[in-house]
């Protein structure tokens, strides 16, 4: 087991939104990721948290992630589409959240469908907000191919975590999972515990 190290969650968050500002992120949408970066592993979900940073600001200086996205919604009713601009998943599917409280509210019901985005998170982050508003919250994404379907032996399905979250008399009630047996985030931090796949 990897060696435990406390750092006080300011300093932490502090690092965090410095080494996202230093590659183009807004400070807003630093804090932002930041925010469920921390969220994560304060809840236990350390396969969605801090472990994701490098993989973010590597994309990001690669090309591959735009820190500056320019967010666009299209609406239709009670349902829309949002295209991320190829931003953080992070900034994408908050600002998508905040769109589909606003149309719950006032149609009854939201539905907002994402293109052109990227790794997001914990879908419990978002669920867990949308209850907080007094609504139930559905998040989901797709994963790229990493399982074969049962019988097979060819990589075919993703992981496709969702969550579903709502508000309960004391608090809110969310559960998060992976469609698989185990999230892919897991197995990375099992490997690098465990020095395997090196």
């Amino acid at each position: 087991m990897a060696e435990r190290i406390l750092i006080n969650i300011n300093e932490i968050d502090c690092k965090i939104v410095s080494a996202l500002i230093k590659v183009g992120v807004s400070r807003k949408d630093a804090e932002l990721v930041s925010k469920s970066l921390i969220d994560a592993e304060a809840c236990g979900v350390e396969s969605h948290g801090l472990i994701r940073l490098k993989a973010y600001i590597d994309r990001i200086t690669s090309g591959l992630i735009n820190p500056m996205p320019n967010i666009k919604i299209k609406l239709n009713g009670a349902i829309a589409t949002v295209d991320g601009d190829n931003g953080m998943g992070q900034i994408v599917t908050d600002y998508s959240t905040d769109k589909c409280i606003e149309l719950a509210k006032k149609n009854g019901v939201g539905i907002i469908a994402i293109h052109n985005s990227n790794h997001f998170g914990v879908a419990g982050y978002y669920s867990s907000k949308i209850a907080s508003e007094g609504c139930i919250g559905f998040a989901a994404s797709m994963a790229g191919p990493t399982m074969a379907p049962f019988g097979g032996m060819e990589l075919l399905l993703g992981t496709n975590p969702f969550s579903i979250a709502f508000p309960a008399k004391n608090q809110n009630f969310c559960i998060d999972m992976a469609s698989s047996a185990v999230a892919k985030g897991k197995i990375r931090i099992y490997s690098k515990e465990k020095n395997l796949f090196h």
